[in-house]
């Protein structure tokens, strides 16, 4: 489907729908965790591409979404991980958390 759309507009429109539904297929609570940061980046870089590059530095770095989008990847990866390590040590130390 992707390489029998004739824009990049076209193709960019597949991707972003094709993703939403990947991702409602798992779970569809984070379509709008998506949504926010998708919006997030369409907000940060929508001054970049008019030339407007020195009011746009002035309100954001183009780093912004990346980081937002990085710490929600650790947040996510690592939560749990954390969460099991300091439960383990509590219980070792004596003081379980359950």
């Amino acid at each position: 489907m992707f390489w029998i759309l004739q824009t990049k507009q076209q193709r960019y429109v597949w991707l972003t729908l094709t993703g939403y539904l990947f991702y409602a297929g798992w779970n569809w609570k984070f379509c709008s965790l998506m949504l926010f940061l998708n919006a997030g980046e369409l907000w940060d870089g929508s001054a970049f591409p008019t030339g407007r590059v020195e009011r746009a530095a002035e309100k954001t770095r183009p780093s912004d979404p990346v980081t937002a989008d990085l710490l929600l990847l650790g947040f996510f990866k690592y939560a749990n991980f954390t969460l099991d390590g300091v439960s383990y040590l509590f219980t070792a130390l004596g003081q379980p958390l359950r």
